[in-house]
């Protein structure tokens, strides 16, 4: 029996904005052999909102009806004007 983690693709890459912009990006694709469970973001943040200054973290999880998982991450910066 193989079990083979999720594959993720369309990632998003690192972002970098001003305080006020609506960040979007792509939530990216999640396939596998045996079906995706679930994916999920941490940490939850919808697509557009608006996020403070700093350096932010996000990544993007899927996992499989097997309990594989597979990540992806990006960064986004929100600079001060």
């Amino acid at each position: 029996m193989h079990h083979h983690p999720p594959k993720l693709s369309h990632c998003p890459t690192d972002i970098v904005a001003v305080v006020g912009e609506r960040i979007s990006w792509t939530v990216p694709k999640a396939t596998d052999n045996v079906g995706i469970r679930d994916l999920w973001m941490e940490p939850r943040v919808s697509d557009g909102s608006r996020i403070g200054p700093g350096e932010h973290l996000f990544r993007y999880v899927a996992e499989d009806w097997h309990g594989n998982k597979a990540e992806s991450q990006f960064l986004v910066s929100v600079k001060s004007s």
